[in-house]
């Protein structure tokens, strides 16, 4: 049966319940949440329309580069204390800042879709 809600991966470092996840189930979204190190397996067997990064600054440097090699055109959002700027050429690369968390999640990552269906049409 085919999913009519937008999927998004999550890549967590915690096994644990993720605040994250219960955040983008609440706006609408089919979540499938996966540990940074199934991260390349996860890409390749769920084709989603969106990836989240839910990491430390060090483990989300070594992700970005399995992303950009596996999944060059999915809009990646990036949870992060610090905000990042990503260079022009990292396109659908998004960055937000932790403490925006609960009032911005939901908007990111529609934007990020409406930015993806903008750019196919």
């Amino acid at each position: 049966m085919t999913s009519l809600d937008p999927h998004v991966l999550l890549i967590t470092a915690a096994a644990r319940p993720s605040h994250t996840a219960v955040l983008l189930r609440q706006g609408g979204y089919l979540v499938t949440k996966t540990p940074a190190d199934h991260a390349k397996l996860s890409i390749e067997s769920s084709d989603p329309d969106a990836i989240v990064v839910d990491l430390q600054a060090f483990d989300e440097v070594a992700v970005m580069r399995v992303l950009a090699a596996l999944a060059p055109r999915a809009p990646v959002l990036v949870l992060t204390n610090v905000p990042r700027i990503y260079p022009k050429k990292a396109r659908q690369r998004y960055a937000l800042q932790r403490v925006h968390l609960e009032m911005d999640l939901i908007s990111a990552v529609d934007r990020m879709l409406a930015d993806v269906e903008r750019a196919v049409a």
